[in-house]
């Protein structure tokens, strides 16, 4: 599938509830890797979380940034913010099933699936999901997926 094309419909999907924040989409895509063999909908999906998530916690006038590089036989997809960042001992936490960061001073955001979703797709597909934070300066979701899906991440779950 075409790359590219999916992470701007994604972050079209999304601009409008970034725009009522005054969050500002910047796009840095490569043209080195367009065509991913990927599920479609999956990876849009996590696209859309990740944005999402990016929207949730980055302070109005902040800026979103969408970065894609070849890295060996992978591609990179990095969804940066300028939010508050994540805690250390919260960043493998939040991968997991209801897993979230403490914050007395807020309301819950959401019910706590929505990563574990985007690990369990990028898995799936034979990749990589992660993040690298620091509380106080934003945070930065990445996820890798292989240019050479393996066979068993072929199979439809239909089949």
């Amino acid at each position: 599938m075409d790359l590219r094309q999916l992470i701007a419909e994604s972050v079209d999907s999304e601009r409008a509830l970034a725009n009522a924040e005054k969050i500002e989409f910047h796009l840095a895509l490569s043209d080195e890797v367009n065509q991913v063999p990927c599920d479609r909908q999956l990876v849009s999906r996590v696209m859309v979380n990740l944005l999402s998530n990016a929207i949730k916690h980055t302070p109005s006038d902040g800026t979103i940034t969408v970065t894609t590089r070849k890295a060996g036989s992978s591609i990179v997809v990095e969804v940066a913010d300028t939010g508050s960042g994540i805690p250390r001992e919260y960043q493998q936490r939040i991968f997991e099933k209801f897993g979230q960061v403490d914050q007395p001073d807020q309301e819950r955001r959401g019910t706590g699936l929505g990563l574990p979703f985007c690990r369990m797709a990028v898995e799936a597909h034979g990749g990589q999901i992660g993040v690298e934070s620091q509380a106080g300066q934003g945070s930065t979701f990445f996820f890798r997926l292989p240019l050479d899906m393996p066979v068993t991440a072929r199979r439809s779950s239909y089949e």
